[in-house]
């Protein structure tokens, strides 16, 4: 009940951030929408804890803003190296284990190793993932675990 619920305001906010519109009309159709997705959602029997979160979009913004600040890190590495006269690159291929991540944690993992300059992840099996680094301080930083850490935080 608490994720319909919650699901249910995600759509009812997100609709209303789109549409802009105050009106009787436009918020009726928007309610009919919202109820009409719900009802589809529920006719599926899909959601659930993994599809939605509970929680998940209080903690988004935290997650999305030290992404950022990562993104920001990994391009001025990336562009050092590039402006080095010899640039020091030692690019890797690593596979290792994921330790007890869900579905949507490994699938949010392996998009913030390939958002990040400088790696990009090549494949991801049930209980590994496959990653090229660039440097050696991009392949330490993937082995830190810290995007680990942070997305289990953004989804627990």
């Amino acid at each position: 009940m608490r994720h319909t619920l919650s699901f249910s305001m995600t759509l009812a906010v997100f609709w209303l951030l789109m549409s802009g519109h105050t009106s009787l009309l436009i918020l009726s159709l928007g309610l009919a929408s919202v109820l009409a997705v719900l009802y589809i959602v529920y006719r599926l029997n899909i959601l659930d804890g993994e599809t939605h979160p509970v929680g998940f979009e209080l903690k988004l913004p935290r997650f999305l803003s030290w992404l950022l600040l990562d993104l920001f890190l990994s391009n001025l590495l990336v562009v050092k190296h590039i402006w080095q006269f010899k640039p020091a690159i030692s690019p890797k291929l690593i596979t290792y284990t994921l330790s007890q991540m869900s579905d949507m944690e490994k699938a949010i993992y392996a998009n913030a190793i390939s958002v990040t300059p400088g790696t990009i992840s090549i494949d991801l099996q049930q209980d590994s993932i496959t990653v090229h680094a660039l440097t050696d301080s991009a392949f330490s930083n993937i082995l830190s675990g810290e995007k680990g850490q942070k997305v289990r935080q953004l989804v627990s």
